[in-house]
């Protein structure tokens, strides 16, 4: 269904509706621009312990939080919107609010000033917020300076935008040293307001600010007019989440209480003098792995934590029964990836956590955000502050996927919010094999186990291509029957390789060969573990083959071997090149068959990519001393 433009416009930054105003196509390449101005950080304080009570013993919790906070935060925008504001972000519980100079101010002591006059303004109306028996109370940090506007991404056509800049680092300290009802000034704003205001010195120059001298008239920021040439540039700025609901018709039924795995992970390099390309390398070396793993990057967020990736995995459209181990996966692929872009001093960091929490849009028809907001997104935030160039979850999310990986037990930690416990920590050092997970379980009669003995005794004999299909639900036993099949061809001197689907890895193309070809690699020559090594291996045994030889580089598309390009394969693109890789890997397995009867296992074949399919069908075609045995659901 359409969704109106006054709806997407609400999810929106007014910095970003301002550049749609003047170019409303949507970004085609990264983009930059410099400014001075104020930022306000409101942070309401314990509402993630009244989230989690809500959602756990109110069936009704998630409207309930949706309510409130929708009341709470509809307050703090009015008043932002009043004195000159643009929400440029929700951080969870929390909002940061912009009064950029160039917008519409003449000076950054004007700026300054009237973001410390709404900060006073929303302590003063906001100070006996009730909700039930508990009130909501709100610290408040002001910083100012001088930022950079980075508009960031375009993996799938969407845009993040971040603020960035020296002010931020202020923020981090002034924070730390924040109060409940209280509006605590850095020391730059303070020398910007200190001659229009009052207030009470504290440590390192910064002042909890009690009153302005001063009288400005309230202005509120400009609204750029709403057009249908802005939709599509809109539409870049949101979350994928959000544009699916709203164009299901669901955009009053996004709030919901529902189990999450969130991610954090720290920005590697991204101080203020970032050079703008860098930054756009870092943001999308993690939405192209948050994609590739299905997971949402919820937030480029720009809280008391510096620049942080939020990513939550579960969210929908995009849930799976392994989200935990989604997240866990995509999380080893960043730590490797990401290591890149750090200095010898800084590291990667993440942390994972697991659990129940409220998920949805906040905020007004003037501006809202999609936010996942519990205790589980603040302890994963205290995880990756704790992470120290490692990767650590939590235990529920160790529970969920020890099935998929070893994990390292470490000391339980005390992290600020659970100082009446002690959190158990763990670190997942190593991804078990599929066949580590079976259990073993009998399927069917001995007439199964006979069909196999007569299988694979007629196979010898003939030398007929042969394919053996088992299917079977989950747990009924395939993966033993599998295994009785390499026991008995062993017995009769196959050689056997073997590879599995996965479900995380079903768009990842000839994902299930790739453990095949691994496999084959390690039968030729000597063991060796330098990719340069296995590759002149590998071309010693093809020397005999060299149209074979020739088509070596396309070999990267599924294993990193780095065999350079040549003459052949230059200019092989498209299909032509996906034909020629199908032709060198039935050439590979080709040369080995000649030389044992071989057998091919390949589990989980419901999870198959298009490419790996096009592979095994050509297998059963044309290999008649192999035995091709697939394993499906």
């Amino acid at each position: 269904m359409t969704v109106p433009l006054p709806i997407l416009a609400s999810y929106v930054p007014r910095l970003v509706i301002q550049r749609l105003e003047n170019n409303p196509e949507p970004l085609s390449e990264p983009r930059e621009e410099r400014t001075s101005g104020a930022l306000l950080f409101a942070d309401i304080a314990g509402f993630s312990r009244l989230a989690d009570q809500l959602a756990r013993d109110n069936p009704g919790g998630a409207e309930e939080l949706t309510a409130i906070l929708n009341n709470f935060f509809g307050h703090l925008i009015d008043h932002v919107v009043q004195h000159g504001g643009d929400v440029v972000k929700f951080a969870g519980d929390a909002l940061l609010a912009f009064w950029p100079v160039n917008c519409c101010w003449e000076n950054l002591t004007q700026a300054t000033l009237m973001a410390a006059r709404c900060g006073l303004e929303i302590q003063k109306q906001l100070a006996n917020y009730k909700v039930g028996n508990a009130s909501l109370k709100l610290r408040i940090s002001l910083v100012a300076g001088d930022f950079r506007i980075l508009e960031l991404g375009g993996v799938e056509g969407r845009w993040d935008l971040i603020l960035t800049g020296p002010p931020f680092i202020d923020l981090q300290n002034t924070d730390r040293a924040s109060q409940v009802d209280r509006v605590i000034v850095s020391p730059t704003a303070w020398s910007h307001l200190k001659a229009h205001c009052e207030g009470i010195p504290q440590a390192e120059g910064r002042v909890f600010l009690t009153k302005i001298s001063a009288q400005a008239d309230e202005l509120p920021l400009p609204v750029s007019p709403i057009h249908p040439k802005m939709e599509a540039g809109l539409r870049a700025a949101l979350p994928a989440v959000v544009f699916h609901r709203l164009s299901a018709g669901q955009r009053d039924w996004m709030a919901e209480v529902r189990q999450v795995s969130v991610m954090f992970v720290n920005l590697p390099g991204m101080d203020s003098d970032v050079p703008l390309e860098r930054a756009q390398s870092v943001v999308t070396a993690i939405e192209r792995t948050v994609v590739q793993y299905q997971g949402n990057v919820n937030k480029l967020s720009m809280d008391d934590k510096g620049v942080t990736a939020v990513v939550v995995f579960g969210l929908p459209p995009m849930t799976h029964e392994d989200d935990p181990v989604r997240a866990i996966m995509a999380a080893r692929v960043l730590q490797a990836s990401l290591t890149s872009y750090t200095d010898k001093t800084a590291s990667v960091q993440i942390g994972i956590t697991t659990g129940f929490c409220f998920c949805g849009s906040v905020g007004s028809d003037q501006r809202r955000e999609y936010t996942v907001i519990g205790d589980t997104v603040n302890l994963a935030a205290r995880l990756m502050q704790h992470a120290d160039n490692r990767l650590l979850c939590d235990a529920p999310t160790h529970t969920l996927a020890r099935y998929r990986f070893q994990f390292i037990p470490h000391e339980p930690i005390q992290v600020k919010g659970k100082e009446h416990k002690r959190v158990a920590i763990f670190e997942p050092v190593e991804q078990l094999a599929v066949d580590q997970t079976i259990q073993s379980v009998t399927f069917g009669h001995e007439q199964h186990r006979n069909t196999v003995r007569h299988l694979l005794e007629q196979h010898k004999q003939t030398q007929d291509a042969c394919v053996l299909l088992i299917e079977g639900e989950a747990g009924i036993g395939k993966s033993r029957l599998s295994q009785f099949v390499i026991e008995e061809s062993q017995r009769r001197e196959y050689t056997v390789l073997s590879g599995s689907g996965d479900s995380i890895e079903e768009s990842s193309p000839y994902h299930v060969w790739r453990s095949v070809l691994h496999q084959l690699l390690s039968r030729i020559g000597e063991q060796v573990e330098h990719p340069s090594s296995q590759v002149q291996q590998l071309k010693k045994w093809l020397e005999p083959e060299p149209k074979l030889r020739r088509l070596l580089p396309l070999l990267n598309a599924i294993l990193p071997l780095e065999v350079p390009e040549n003459p052949t394969t230059r200019d092989m693109v498209g299909q032509v090149r996906a034909d020629n890789l199908r032709r060198l890997i039935i050439g590979l397995l080709t040369k080995q068959a000649k030389q044992t009867p071989l057998l091919i296992v390949l589990d989980d074949a419901q999870w198959f990519d298009s490419a790996s399919w096009g592979i095994a069908r050509e297998v059963s075609r044309q290999l008649r001393s192999v035995v091709l045995v697939l394993a499906t659901r």
